[in-house]
């Protein structure tokens, strides 16, 4: 393989490693000529020594390597993985060369207001956990409107007010009422929607309580969405960031599950509030320029074919 960059990922990465975390490599490699004249220049090689379902141990080795134009992809889409790399410190760097310097410098013409991936992330895991109640309490408010009326009624009858998770959407040619990500046609049946709206409050009404007193919390995950969020934050704010982050330490004990969610809960709440509005306010562009990466990819694979 033409690998242009291999790097430590993971844990290790992050600064969050601990005796017992696997070794995690990412890396970027170019298409053969072969490949580049049949057109398969879009894909991963997977070179990870656990090849079962298993949970890796600290001995095992994952390895995954992207093509240029994947990777490009995936950083146009704001995916965490992408980012993440291209954040690193030049010590986790095993392998480089000038494609990935390039890529290093301009890193920054991957940011745009929207980051919809990468902030994502951390909504999902936010609302996962019903951080501030505010997704349980817009299914219980949309619940309780639902019950007041007939059973005959569709819920394009109903008159509710829209909020960042309650909306009404246009959906390849129908009307929908989303609620938390469910879509619900507007000549549904009341009492269709009354049961399933019942049916994710109770879902979300558990795993709540259940994480107010420390119960089944994947704190490995929330830690991932703090530092994706503060990640973030400081992109929005000082117009870049590096691994490790200076808030490390905290995200450490946030993943080795020595913070109490009652604490933790406010703060990705906050964090995520933070984000969005930063993120409205900033200065970047709604999209990338895919012209400019697009004509990296080219020039790059140009050079294959004349070698």
């Amino acid at each position: 393989m033409n690998i242009v960059c291999e790097m430590l990922f993971g844990s290790h990465l992050y600064g969050l490693d601990t005796p017992n975390s696997d070794k995690d490599y990412k890396g970027i490699i170019l298409p053969a000529k072969r490949q580049l004249l049949l057109g398969q220049t879009c894909f991963h090689v997977d070179e990870s020594t656990n090849k079962n379902a298993s949970k890796n141990t600290k001995d095992d080795i994952d390895k995954t390597y992207y093509s240029l134009q994947y990777f490009v992809n995936l950083a146009c889409q704001g995916e965490t993985i992408a980012v993440d790399l291209l954040h690193g410190s030049d010590d986790k760097v095993i392998i480089n060369s000038d494609i990935w310097k390039f890529l290093v410098d301009n890193r920054s013409k991957f940011y745009t207001k929207n980051m919809k991936a990468y902030v994502g992330y951390v909504r999902k895991q936010a609302a996962k956990y019903g951080a501030k109640g505010s997704r349980l309490a817009e299914i219980e408010r949309v619940l309780n409107i639902a019950k007041c009326a007939s059973d005959e009624y569709t819920v394009g009858d109903l008159d509710i007010s829209e909020s960042d998770v309650v909306k009404w959407i246009d959906y390849k040619d129908n009307h929908y009422l989303e609620v938390c990500g469910s879509k619900y046609q507007d000549n549904l049946k009341i009492s269709f929607l009354k049961r399933d709206l019942q049916n994710h409050f109770d879902k979300y009404g558990e795993r709540t309580k259940l994480a107010r007193e420390n119960k089944n919390v994947d704190f490995k995950s929330i830690s991932h969405a703090i530092r994706v969020g503060y990640a973030t934050r400081d992109i929005f704010l000082h117009g870049d960031f590096s691994y490790p982050l200076k808030e490390t330490k905290f995200i450490l004990d946030v993943k080795q599950g020595k913070m109490d969610f009652n604490v933790i809960e406010p703060l990705l709440a906050s964090l995520v509030e933070e984000v969005t509005l930063l993120a409205q306010n900033s200065n970047y562009p709604e999209t990338v320029d895919r012209q400019f990466w697009d004509n990296f990819i080219i020039d790059s694979h140009m050079k294959i074919l004349k070698d």
